[in-house]
């Protein structure tokens, strides 16, 4: 994919990603017509945390699963 545009419109672009990463919330609009909002709130967690929070997830029966995601999308896909 070629890099199309304005060199000031890609830069543009590049400093938008830029700071939405940084979580600067950002909206996106379409004919004055909010379509996206995003804002980050992630919040780093070290490994021994997340170890912790997943030791106090339920308990998930996989053939149960398969069955429930089998009856609502095609299987062969």
């Amino acid at each position: 994919m070629g890099q199309g545009g304005h060199p000031a419109e890609r830069q543009t672009s590049r400093d938008v990603v830029h700071r939405a990463e940084s979580g600067e919330r950002s909206v996106v609009a379409r004919s004055g017509q909010a379509t996206l909002e995003r804002s980050s709130s992630c919040v780093r967690v070290d490994a021994s945390t997340l170890l912790e929070r997943w030791h106090h997830l339920p308990y998930v029966d996989p053939v149960r699963l398969r069955s429930d995601i089998d009856a609502v999308m095609d299987p062969t896909l």
